[in-house]
């Protein structure tokens, strides 16, 4: 043995707990330190002398929580309510004045020949101030038959507005180059075709040709251009559009076409970018037979979709859409024009599009060969149409729709909607009105 004594072992958890038990205690200590110093700075409690224990004075506590709730509102941003359109409100005050007879005939835009049954309507007395009482329509598109000279039409159409239940829409095919006989008439000035301007990427030219069709339109009565053609010229042999289109390339198509809405807006006129989702990729046309085109959805989106992204951006106030069928985006044989694919899922849906759609008109055999009026009218709203061009028999057409709705094929709803949007079209160029 070496002499020297073993010292004891600690446990070592009897070190930790001590430990543990001396730094609970201290942190407790400080904890009622900083309280009992906060409460008595801030005046909101008092130190009890006999217990130690905080006393709060309510009376304190009330005035400093109505100091803080006051500071909380000072700060809090005011919330302010977007002002609602004046537009919109002028629209549901006319459409709440509607009966649903009256509403279902604002989504039809036809012709004063159809109307009168004779062509080369060019007056606004007897037989088509008679229709326009008995079925009052959306709106009116005029052809070159119907033009002489720019008095008749300032006549015509102020004795039409004259006549009509609700203001219409008065159009005509106004294209550079091909506008039913407003130049050869004097009406407005020769344009040369699209083509040529798109192949100068002429934008300047453009835009000033949308500005003068715009104010020479207007001038004698006419408030919406049915142009400009937004289709890419795909299929050079096409004989629907040809010249009428502003080219293959889609970024100069886009170009054009935004730039042709502008000029038309700056004249206060109502744009129709056509024809949706693309006409040009065929060498038929959809005036004498059905057509359909192998265009992919993957092709459409890289070029015949581009223009109308232009329009769109150009705040185009309407985009008819043709009677093409895509049978590789469409199942079946169902036109654009009545597809809900084409129009719901994929102009409004997919590109966001807001505007009044219309369909091409359904004079061509696309449509009048394979549909009654009544088949191809409700197949149009059902598809998401707000508007039917030139139905083969408009009164069948409107019936059609009323059945539909008595049957439960249309909500009344969906027909408000539309009449809607175009009833703040209206509006918006001071159709319904002055508005505040």
């Amino acid at each position: 043995m070496s002499g020297k004594s073993n010292p004891k072992k600690k446990r070592p958890g009897n070190t930790v707990g001590r430990k543990l038990a001396i730094t609970m205690f201290t942190l407790v200590v400080a904890a009622v330190t900083v309280i009992v110093v906060l409460a008595m700075r801030s005046g909101v409690g008092t130190l009890s002398s006999r217990s130690g224990v905080i006393e709060p004075d309510e009376e304190k506590i009330r005035a400093f929580e109505e100091a803080a709730a006051a500071e909380t509102e000072t700060e809090k941003p005011e919330e302010t309510e977007e002002p609602e359109d004046p537009h919109l409100v002028a629209a549901q005050k006319a459409l709440d004045g509607m009966s649903l007879e009256e509403k279902v005939y604002q989504l039809f835009i036809t012709s004063p020949d159809k109307l009168t049954g004779r062509i080369g309507t060019s007056e606004a007395e007897g037989t088509l101030a008679e229709q326009l009482q008995a079925m009052p329509i959306g709106g009116l598109i005029l052809y070159e038959a119907n033009v002489y000279s720019a008095d008749q039409v300032r006549t015509m159409l102020t004795g039409v507005q004259e006549n009509a239940k609700v203001p219409l829409l008065i159009g005509i095919d106004g294209e550079p180059g091909n506008d039913e006989g407003l130049s050869k008439f004097g009406i407005t000035e020769a344009f040369q075709s699209a083509s040529v301007y798109g192949e100068n990427v002429d934008e300047a030219g453009i835009r000033q040709v949308g500005k003068t069709l715009g104010s020479d339109m207007k001038a004698v009565g006419f408030n919406v251009d049915f142009a400009p053609v937004a289709d890419v010229l795909t299929d050079g042999a096409n004989t629907e559009v040809g010249d009428r289109s502003f080219g293959s390339d889609p970024m100069i198509v886009s170009s054009m076409v935004r730039e042709m809405i502008s000029g038309l807006h700056e004249s206060e006129m109502i744009a129709c970018a056509k024809h949706f989702p693309g006409l040009g990729s065929t060498v038929y046309s959809t005036a004498y037979s059905a057509v359909a085109s192998n265009r992919s959805m993957d092709e459409l989106r890289q070029t015949e979709l581009r223009p109308f992204y232009a329009a769109m951006e150009a705040d185009t106030d309407m985009i008819m859409v043709s009677h093409l069928r895509f049978p590789s985006v469409v199942e079946g044989d169902l036109p654009s024009s009545l597809s809900p694919i084409i129009i719901q899922e994929i102009l409004r849906g997919e590109m966001g599009y807001q505007g009044v759609v219309i369909t091409d008109s359904f004079q061509k055999k696309a449509i009048s060969d394979n549909y009654s009026a009544a088949e191809a009218a409700v197949l149009a709203i059902q598809a998401g149409c707000d508007m039917v061009l030139l139905p083969e028999d408009l009164e069948q057409a409107a019936e059609g729709i009323l059945t539909a709705i008595e049957n439960g094929d249309i909500r009344e709803d969906r027909i408000n909607e539309s009449v809607l949007r175009i009833l703040t079209l209206k509006s918006r160029y001071g159709l319904l009105g002055t508005v505040s």
